[in-house]
């Protein structure tokens, strides 16, 4: 059935870019986008109203950590100073026990949970793609079923290292490794993705997803690299992205994570860097002669930034403009919470503007380009992230009147208005591969009233049980008090 959209604004593609077509038209079959200009001269089977709304690709989450909410509550505003602000320190257990509410070790109704949870997210702010940054085998599995029931694309396979991180009975960071370094681990990845490519209709694929540089062996990295490139498959890891990491790398190896992963081969298009916001060039990290910058350039490889959690444990990537002088790609991620694309858009629009002190970087045009095309590109995707003719029927509603609000008025420039006044809740509508997986903000046959009761039960459990497993013997209300007294 041949469907047009006739859109307000449509954020169509030409030449390399979007471009902004007022009172501009969509047209799709199936799967694929048959037209997207002025005016489509052929007939339709159906017709959709879009009259003042913005049409638009939709977006590419390059960095989901698959989960609720419950186990980040307890870090806002807070965490042990020794851990130098790295969040995932901060829900390490001690060794021997498990961290309930982590989700790389969630189990039962509790990972279903988790992942409905993050898929409905996902699909409630307009992404349309995402990558899960190294989930474990459970997770991943629950992913694919909620991938196949609610209809978006996903990149997804199991996160490996060397070892596991933890802490000793002092509350001490700590390495256990694997006595096969991982392997057997990198083979269940391996026999995850031959499983699921290509399954939904080729909604789903498979990514390789060693965790980080400082759980994972150059040769375990190695060895991931050499069976991506055989089998075609994506690859993505967290890179200089916290100083323990850097600092470690170097003393381990004499070398920054991105030299390593340069010595490795691990540099090149189609691999995505998470963060990527600790390179040698940056003033913080006292690395005379650092040349990590120019090493991402040559490279083609993509960063991955995260930048509302940069912001909220005190950190920044400096700066926007000077990774992309260099022509360093970008894309964004929401890596844990909000993952609303708008807002994140947002937060690397100013925080590109703050590092640099300069009104020019990180305009609104490239931030959404980094939320779509970008993203597309670095997954090897030229068929997502925009509108043309041959690419896939992905695309979000922006909706910049319904509900009266005055945030877009005066309206001139929707893109600019978005970024800068928007949220994820204005995407009222949905549609990947054609179909349509929300509409009027409403997931059809989903009950989004009890997926919030199931959360709030299940995050009252956890909190309730953090004692347990916290290295230091803390609770909940010590780990995080509350902002004021509650009585």
């Amino acid at each position: 059935m041949k469907t047009l959209v006739k859109a307000g604004w449509l954020l169509a593609y030409e030449n390399g870019s979007h471009v902004i077509i007022r009172d501009g038209e969509l047209v799709y079959e199936g799967s694929q986008v048959l037209f997207a200009g002025k005016s489509f001269s052929g007939p339709a089977d159906r017709v959709l109203d879009a009259r003042g709304k913005l049409v638009s690709p939709g977006f590419i989450d390059t960095h989901v950590h698959a989960g609720h909410r419950a186990v980040h509550r307890l870090m806002s505003d807070c965490g042990r100073p020794e851990f130098l602000g790295q969040p995932f320190y901060e829900l390490m257990p001690s060794i021997g026990k498990k961290s309930k509410g982590d989700p790389r070790r969630a189990l039962g109704r509790e990972i279903a949970l988790q992942a409905r949870y993050t898929v409905v997210e996902l699909l409630r702010n307009g992404v349309t793609t995402f990558v899960e940054f190294g989930a474990a085998a459970g997770m991943q599995q629950a992913l694919v079923d909620e991938v196949k029931a609610l209809g978006l694309r996903a990149y997804l396979g199991p996160g490996f290292d060397s070892g596991t991180l933890g802490c000793d009975a002092a509350g001490r960071r700590s390495f256990a490794p694997y006595a096969d370094d991982g392997q057997s681990h990198l083979d269940s990845a391996l026999a995850f993705i031959e499983q699921h490519q290509g399954a939904a209709g080729d909604r789903i694929r498979g990514i390789l997803v060693p965790r980080e540089l400082d759980t994972c062996s150059p040769e375990l990295l190695g060895r991931a690299n050499a069976a991506a490139r055989e089998r075609g498959l994506g690859l993505a890891t967290h890179a200089a992205y916290n100083p323990w990491e850097v600092y470690e790398t170097i003393a381990r190896h004499g070398c920054t994570p991105i030299e390593l992963l340069d010595r490795i081969g691990m540099l090149r298009p189609g691999v995505l860097l998470g963060h990527c916001n600790y390179c040698a060039t940056e003033g913080r990290m006292h690395y005379p002669g650092g040349r990590d910058l120019d090493i991402l350039a040559a490279s083609g490889a993509c960063v991955s930034h995260c930048p509302i959690n940069l912001m909220r444990r005190g950190r920044m990537l400096d700066h926007w403009g000077k990774y992309r002088s260099l022509g360093i790609p970008i894309a964004l991620g929401s890596d844990t919470y909000p993952r609303d694309m708008v807002t994140l858009m947002r937060a690397a629009s100013y925080m590109g503007k703050m590092a640099s002190a300069d009104l020019f970087t990180a305009p609104a045009s490239e931030v959404y380009t980094a939320a779509t095309i970008t993203g597309a590109d670095a997954l090897g995707r030229e068929d997502l992230g925009r509108l043309c003719a041959g690419a896939k029927a992905d695309f979000i509603i922006i909706d910049f009147q319904s509900r009266h609000h005055l945030r877009f008025a005066p309206l001139r420039d929707p893109v600019r208005a978005l970024v800068e006044c928007g949220f994820g809740d204005d995407v009222e509508t949905v549609v990947v591969d054609g179909r349509v997986c929300m509409e009027g903000r409403a997931i059809p046959g989903f009950d989004m009233a009890a997926l919030l009761r199931d959360i709030q039960e299940d995050a009252e459990n956890i909190w309730d049980s953090v004692e347990g497993w916290d290295p230091l013997g803390r609770g909940a209300a010590e780990r995080q008090p509350y902002s004021f007294p509650m009585r």
